[in-house]
């Protein structure tokens, strides 16, 4: 940790702490099923009772953090973390665990979020992509090590032990960011979503991420389903295929924040997605293992290098708008993809093959892109040729 940066390092902290402790519940929930003889929908309360708290917080938590503090919000959310944390070891039936769970959507979502919006308010704007990639890899390492951690203590220790150890990681980031991290620069009076939704710019990237995160849900799903269904792959090489694009994509985030900030928002996303896409197309020839993991971890790769420069567009806009009400537009829009993806991917796959969901992926990605540039190609508002009006849109983000 560089120096410019340990002031940071208490919100790098709480959200490993929140993405570990998501992680490490998702490993418990067949446990619980098994221990109160769940029904089959309380199951999927578990799940769904998270992500309906995490997704009515955003809003919210966006707005306030903009009008009282960042620092304040994310301070709130861990403290409701720390509660959930608390209440699970307090559960003794299913009522209570979604209770719990609930708990957990609200604290982790606030605190994730004002995260992301204090990296991305308090960092130059010259290492803004850097530091938001850094972050990223903190949440995938966070995922990684929390599902394992979770399952290999449980067996041994039982609830108490990772439970206790998720209430001194959320506490411990508690105390840094209150001791070490500034508040925002920015606050905002009013309804911050308002301006938001106004913004050419904002409406640019919003419709990218929108369109692009139905391509990546349809291969996150499928190509693991067609690894292990189609080409008869056992459970230990589809992990592997799925790991490699985890792994790839942690390792090289901070690289490809740096990309963004050295050569502009704009061109690297175009690069990170054109890349994307063409790696993508390589799918539908390949079934032997090894490359399909040297491909899914080429797709981490690429992911990568357009993340980073997308969440510094969100942030570069943010910073005059309301960042944290920025970014809960961003994490919003992501949903209704990851949701409707995977049932039209499997339509796809029912009425045309897997190769249809490929090239699915393959044209929301490029859709994606070329809603992001015509967007902003209208908004330069050049009355010059063509070329110059281009010329303009990629200057502006370099």
């Amino acid at each position: 940790m560089r120096p410019a940066e340990s002031p940071l390092f208490g919100l790098y902290l709480a959200n490993f702490a929140a993405g570990f402790g998501v992680a490490m519940l998702s490993t418990f929930i067949p446990v619980y099923a098994r221990l109160y003889e769940a029904h089959p929908l309380w199951i999927g309360m578990f799940t769904t009772g998270f992500a309906a708290a995490g997704t009515v917080t955003l809003f919210p938590a966006g707005w306030l953090a903009d009008r009282w503090g960042q620092r304040r919000v994310l301070l709130g959310g861990l403290l409701v973390t720390l509660g959930s944390t608390a209440a699970f070891l307090l559960v003794r039936d299913v009522e209570s665990l979604t209770l719990a769970r609930v708990l957990q959507g609200v604290g982790t979502t606030a605190a994730g979020l004002t995260c992301l919006s204090l990296i991305g308010d308090l960092a130059p704007r010259d290492a803004r992509g850097k530091l938001l990639g850094t972050m990223n890899a903190v949440e995938s390492l966070s995922s990684v090590l929390g599902a394992m951690a979770g399952g290999w203590l449980y067996l041994r220790y039982g609830f108490g032990l990772p439970y206790g150890l998720l209430m001194g990681l959320t506490l411990l980031a508690a105390v840094l960011v209150r001791r070490q991290t500034p508040e925002g620069t920015t606050r905002f009076s009013g309804f911050t979503y308002r301006a938001i939704v106004r913004s050419r710019r904002i409406q640019a990237v919003v419709a990218y991420r929108f369109l692009f995160s139905f391509g990546k849900n349809l291969i996150r799903t499928y190509l693991p389903i067609h690894a292990g269904l189609v080409l008869a792959m056992d459970s230990f090489q589809v992990g592997t295929i799925i790991a490699a694009e985890r792994l790839m994509n942690m390792v090289t985030q901070r690289f490809g924040g740096t990309l963004a900030d050295r050569y502009g928002r704009l061109p690297v996303v175009t690069l990170g997605t054109a890349a994307y896409a063409a790696v993508v197309l390589l799918l539908p020839y390949q079934d032997a293992f090894l490359a399909l993991v040297v491909i899914n971890g080429l797709l981490g790769l690429t992911d990568a290098v357009r993340v980073p420069a997308e969440m510094a567009f969100f942030a570069d806009e943010g910073k005059a708008l309301g960042i944290a009400s920025t970014f809960s537009v961003r994490a919003a829009i992501y949903r209704p993809g990851a949701a409707l993806a995977p049932i039209l991917g499997g339509a796809l796959l029912a009425f045309s093959g897997i190769r249809a969901v490929f090239l699915a992926a393959i044209g929301f990605a490029l859709l994606a892109l070329a809603a992001l540039l015509v967007v902003l190609l209208r908004q330069a508002g050049e009355s010059g040729p063509a070329p110059g009006r281009w010329l303009a849109v990629f200057e502006r983000d370099s």
